[in-house]
């Protein structure tokens, strides 16, 4: 017992003992403990309430922290204890952890020093290198960098020294050369002065060959585009006149028999009095009227049927104006041997495609071909020439009418249809003009938009119908496409003008 107490003692880090299992000390006492029993001390308790024979535990006793451990001994019958004082525990290691940030702040420091003394050593070279090529950009090419070292800056200091020489040697070579080009430019250019005056006259004469072949051209184009509304004017001439003569003499014979009717009642002696007992005489035709109230109601007839021919012919006579005010326009532009600069307006595109769509319509009667119009454009106002774009769109919906009706000759059943969808997409108004007809073959695709290609014979067309077309619509910022053709199914032709951000809009 005297050395296990001396063991103890002797221990100044911690402090060691040993109790029984009720907690009463049987060797040692820790410092601050007088009493005999350790019941109460915070690691007793953590050892008896322990599942384990050994353990440790950080505990906070009369106001101070400490490490304890402890371990069961003899079957549980004694508990060894030890517990040191937290910071006496760690005071070394901190210590440690002084000396080692000291140390490195002066391996810091003495490398940073070391740094500046290698960097001056080497920024130095770097320095006089910079400078060269500075003065070499400004145009000295008489610089020579001289580096003492032996390193690879010694090495880059020649390889420049040695291209500067190389430059040098090239401007001398380039000046010569262009002292030697410009004696040459001297003598190609008295050279040429006497070549252009040859060229000058041969100029002049292709000149004049070129004038009569602008004349050609806006002759042919003029022929082709004057005889379109001037086939329009003859179909809708020769539709009035048809109708308006049958309608007119009906309407006479009508007129004719109830005057005559009139006149011979009227002749009699009695006069006015026999011509009123005619008229209550019962109809023949209307069984519930008096003879009166059968020519009343033939008069009206009569007055409807002349309305409605006043009616027609002013739409007709204002169809014809039209028309010829497309004619005067195209004779106008040939006198200028060019087409006529159009003015540039706001319409609905709408509007105009049912205008162009009212032109035709003759001809789409007269093969019993139907033309439908499809708008899903919310804004549809666009910047073209009204006379030029209506020009466009009859020449695509003629083509359309036309190529339907070579297929009808095979298939005299066909249902001719031409459908016309404007619809809004990108800030583009798209106009398709889409047909059932014969379609278009493989081999002439390429060449539709082309001058003087065509596949009709010379009274339908002339081969330049599209070519305008495209010009035109091109000249309104846009263009005009063939978008698909099947043979045999038929064809779609494609517009695309943008949209017209103009606030005033005067549609025409």
């Amino acid at each position: 017992n005297e050395l296990a107490k001396s063991l103890f003692q002797s221990n100044e880090l911690s402090e060691l003992f040993v109790t029984n299992e009720e907690g009463r000390l049987l060797v040692g006492q820790p410092k601050n403990w007088s009493e005999k029993s350790l019941a109460r001390h915070p690691l007793f308790e953590t050892a008896k309430e322990s599942q384990v024979k050994t353990g440790v535990k950080t505990l906070e006793w009369n106001k101070q922290e400490y490490l304890g451990a402890f371990s069961m001994a003899l079957n549980s019958k004694a508990y060894v204890f030890s517990q040191t004082n937290k910071n006496i525990a760690f005071y070394s290691v901190q210590r440690f952890i002084f000396r080692s940030t000291i140390f490195a702040a002066i391996v810091a420091v003495s490398a940073f020093i070391a740094a500046i003394l290698f960097s001056k050593s080497l920024t130095r070279p770097l320095s006089n290198l910079l400078k060269g090529i500075q003065k070499v950009s400004q145009g000295d090419l008489d610089v020579e960098i001289a580096i003492s070292s032996r390193d690879e800056i010694n090495v880059l200091a020649n390889s420049f020294n040695s291209m500067i020489k190389d430059i040098k040697s090239s401007r001398t070579k380039l000046l010569k050369a262009k002292e030697e080009l410009e004696d040459k430019v001297k003598e190609r250019t008295i050279q040429l002065e006497v070549q252009n005056q040859a060229v000058k006259k041969s100029q002049e004469a292709l000149l004049k060959n070129t004038r009569l072949a602008a004349i050609g051209e806006v002759a042919g184009q003029a022929a082709h585009e004057v005889l379109n509304p001037l086939t329009n004017i003859m179909t809708r001439l020769e539709k009035v006149s048809q109708l308006n003569n049958e309608q007119q003499a009906q309407d006479l014979e009508l007129l004719h028999c109830i005057t005559q009717g009139w006149s011979k009642s009227f002749s009699d002696p009695k006069g006015l009095e026999n011509l009123v007992e005619e008229w209550k005489k019962p109809s023949t035709f209307y069984p519930d009227k008096i003879l009166f109230e059968e020519d009343l109601e033939n008069l009206k007839l009569v007055h409807e049927s002349f309305e409605n021919y006043f009616h027609d012919k002013n739409n007709d006579i204002g169809f014809l104006i039209k028309e010829a005010q497309r004619i005067n326009k195209i004779v106008s532009g040939m006198r200028s041997l060019s087409t006529v600069k159009g003015e540039l307006r706001e319409y609905s595109i709408v509007a105009l495609v049912q205008d162009s769509v009212n032109v035709m319509a003759d001809m789409a009667d007269e093969h019993h071909i139907q033309i439908s119009i499809s708008s899903l454009a919310d804004e549809d106002y666009v910047l073209v020439d009204e006379y030029e774009f209506v020009q466009v769109m009859t020449n695509l919906i003629r083509n359309s009418l036309q190529s339907i009706h070579e297929k009808q000759k095979s298939f005299s059943d066909l249902e001719g249809l031409v459908q016309i969808n404007v619809y809004k997409r990108e800030e583009k108004i798209n106009i398709e003009v889409q047909d059932n007809g014969s379609g278009i073959p493989l081999e002439h695709r390429d060449k539709l938009f082309s001058s003087q290609f065509t596949t009709k014979s010379p009274e339908k067309g002339t081969g330049i119908g599209l070519s305008i077309s495209r010009r035109f619509i091109r000249q309104f910022s846009g263009d005009l496409s063939l978008k698909d053709s099947q043979i045999s199914r038929g064809s779609v032709f494609l517009i695309q003008l943008p949209v017209s951000s103009t606030m005033d809009r005067r549609v025409g």
